[in-house]
């Protein structure tokens, strides 16, 4: 793409980041700005910020409203919201299987993991099985008793991720998903920094 067209993309996408009411409804100030030059349009990066404490709010009211989506799903079928967390970890990830997969990547304590996995086994949702490779790791299967509670823990799933993105355009949750795989990218770095010096 050439600078015109780049400059022409920055604007548009600035537009709709100072047309978004929403942001005024959670507080959030409509504080970026075009700065236009022979160098390029851009956005200044120190104008365009998230309060900490918006973010956390954030993340906070989208966990409890998640929970809210599965909360039927656990009741009915007896489960706890971790239980459930689990079943539809390894059905959408089917790749990763084990129970340090799980707490690995989904980030639940391995104590609670290893309760709820054996729970789990002797409620006759899950099996567990011998890597055939590597005899020191035990993979994790759903068994068919878990198939209906997976099916309606994705549709709870899905209903959440459709009420949350509600009024977004397609390019606009494409951005979106960038914005996350870089933000995700940063925390990684930083977990691992962190690791190394405990």
């Amino acid at each position: 793409m050439n600078s015109e067209g780049l400059a022409g993309l920055r604007e548009q996408s600035v537009r709709v980041l100072l047309a978004d009411t929403s942001l005024e409804k959670t507080g959030l100030k409509k504080r970026c700005l075009l700065f236009q030059g022979d160098a390029g349009a851009g956005i200044k990066k120190e104008d365009c910020t998230m309060p900490h404490g918006q973010l956390l709010m954030l993340i906070s009211k989208s966990k409890h409203i998640y929970k809210g989506c599965c909360l039927p799903v656990c009741r009915k079928y007896g489960l706890s919201q971790t239980g459930l967390d689990v079943l539809l970890f390894l059905a959408n990830n089917p790749e990763y299987n084990s129970a340090r997969d799980i707490c690995r990547i989904r980030g639940i304590e391995s104590g609670i993991v290893s309760v709820t996995v054996e729970s789990l086994i002797r409620t006759g949702r899950l099996i567990r099985l011998q890597d055939p490779d590597d005899r020191r790791i035990q993979r994790l299967g759903l068994m068919p008793q878990a198939s209906c509670i997976v099916e309606e823990g994705q549709n709870a799933q899905k209903t959440f991720w459709e009420e949350i993105t509600r009024g977004f355009t397609g390019e606009e949750l494409g951005t979106f998903a960038g914005i996350m795989d870089r933000m995700m990218d940063n925390i990684d770095r930083i977990d691992a920094g962190v690791k190394q010096n405990d």
